[in-house]
């Protein structure tokens, strides 16, 4: 995954540590953690999830069905559009999606396969990070977070949100997946 800025480590830091309750340590099943942060045009998405969450297993695929699965998985969150809806006056648009997930490297795609599969670790997790630029900041005032729909393993979302008038912590859930500020 490419370096984090200097700001936006600074502002997940507060966003973290904002939030306690909200924080999860270690690797929990149907949980994951979602960080936003907006600085002026720019929406950076962060989601920190076990795999299990997105698929049916968290080690190296050991057949081509579960290759399969895992590229799958990776298509839909290439498709960061339909996963985070922003209001349609903020005209947002993806400018870039990374995907880290050391157990399927080479599923993720090139730029990805050169990292090491995890040593028979049957608890992996995915990184991911989704940029967005928007051309009215002004009118952005929610994400709507459509992750579970494609992930029903996912129960819940610890979600951190920095802007820079405001920090907020709440939970998502399949049945409030709402990020307002």
């Amino acid at each position: 995954m490419k370096k984090i800025s200097a700001a936006l480590f600074l502002a997940l830091s507060l966003a973290a540590a904002s939030a306690p309750a909200f924080a999860h340590k270690g690797h929990t099943h149907g949980a994951a953690k979602l960080n936003v942060v907006i600085d002026g045009d720019d929406v950076t998405i962060a989601l920190e999830t076990p795999l299990i969450n997105l698929i049916s297993f968290e080690r190296a695929p050991r057949n081509d069905k579960e290759r399969e699965e895992a590229k799958s998985m990776a298509a839909v969150l290439q498709n960061a559009e339909a996963l985070f809806l922003f209001p349609q006056d903020a005209q947002c648009r993806l400018k870039s999606v990374q995907l880290e997930a050391s157990a399927i490297a080479a599923e993720l795609g090139a730029a990805a396969a050169k990292k090491p599969r995890a040593a028979k670790d049957d608890h992996n997790d995915l990184d991911a990070e989704f940029s967005f630029t928007c051309q009215n900041s002004a009118a952005l005032n929610q994400i709507e977070v459509r992750l579970f729909q494609p992930f029903p393993q996912m129960k819940r979302l610890d979600a951190s949100l920095v802007t820079p008038k405001r920090q907020k912590a709440t939970r998502l859930a399949p049945r409030n997946n709402r990020l307002s500020w």
